[in-house]
């Protein structure tokens, strides 16, 4: 009988116990195991990831649909007003006029501020609610909204000059992080820049990346200490501005102090 490569077992999401022979491929192959359970083959480095998205169980666009649609929630980033650090960056011209790309657009306040000083901007956001409000709330002839993950993001070969993250990577898994940045930085033109907003301590879960998956749930996003995002971004950027974000309260500009602020380029 010929034997069958494990690389050729195709019974993802199935349980095969106690049986005597299975079909693979038209093939019938004896199973000489006292007892067998085939539930989930990890073939790949995808095949990992994906199991581990499972045990997270990530928010669906459905999750981020309902957090858009309650109006009760009182959600501090959506207003009309641009993040405070990013409102620097370009006053103190630390970043070249072009084209940008505002990852987790939201309501698109930011991707208006930056079509309204004059680069041309992709909002990309994950929920379809948030890309509704961002064309009813900030529609600009500068401004293409997309309504998708970055994950799955096509720039159709544009490469920017800017790429802003208003607050996803504390919600990306840490198995997904290397990918999250790698596209990020291949999506960044060599002197382009790359600014982001991310949970300091005082605003996220105090979880190591083991305990994401002990726990089984990175608990709304998670907290990042200045020494951990510089052992994580140094493989693909130097940091040109790292700070505390500024609290802001009259109405000039949107901060919080629960997030980090930072400014980076392509490592040299």
């Amino acid at each position: 009988m010929e034997i069958i490569p494990p690389f050729h077992y195709k019974y993802f999401g199935i349980n095969i116990v106690g049986l005597k022979e299975i079909y693979i491929n038209d093939k019938m192959m004896k199973i000489t195991d006292r007892r067998i359970t085939i539930s989930k083959l990890l073939l790949s480095d995808d095949d990992t990831k994906c199991m581990l998205d499972e045990i997270l169980k990530p928010k669906t666009n459905q999750w981020w649909n309902d957090f858009y649609k309650d109006k009760s929630r009182k959600i501090p980033f959506l207003v009309n007003l641009p993040s405070e650090n990013l409102v620097e960056y370009i006053s103190a011209d630390d970043i070249k006029i072009g084209t940008a790309l505002d990852i987790g657009c939201g309501n698109g306040r930011n991707s208006y501020f930056l079509a309204d000083k004059g680069f041309i901007v992709t909002g990309i956001d994950f929920s379809s609610e948030s890309i509704k409000l961002a064309r009813k709330e900030n529609n600009h002839e500068s401004i293409k909204f997309e309504n998708c993950s970055f994950e799955d993001f096509d720039s159709q070969g544009v490469k920017y000059d800017l790429i802003y993250d208003g607050g996803c990577l504390h919600h990306i898994p840490p198995h997904r992080r290397y990918e999250y940045l790698n596209k990020v930085y291949e999506l960044l033109k060599d002197d382009g820049k790359y600014g982001m907003e991310i949970f300091n301590e005082s605003g996220g879960a105090d979880l190591s990346d083991y305990e994401v998956y002990i726990e089984r749930n990175m608990k709304g996003g998670i907290a990042y200490s200045e020494e951990r995002l510089n052992i994580i971004l140094r493989p693909f950027f130097d940091i040109i501005k790292f700070r505390k974000m500024k609290a802001i309260t009259d109405g000039t500009a949107f901060g919080v102090d629960i997030n980090w602020a930072l400014l980076m380029q392509k490592s040299r």
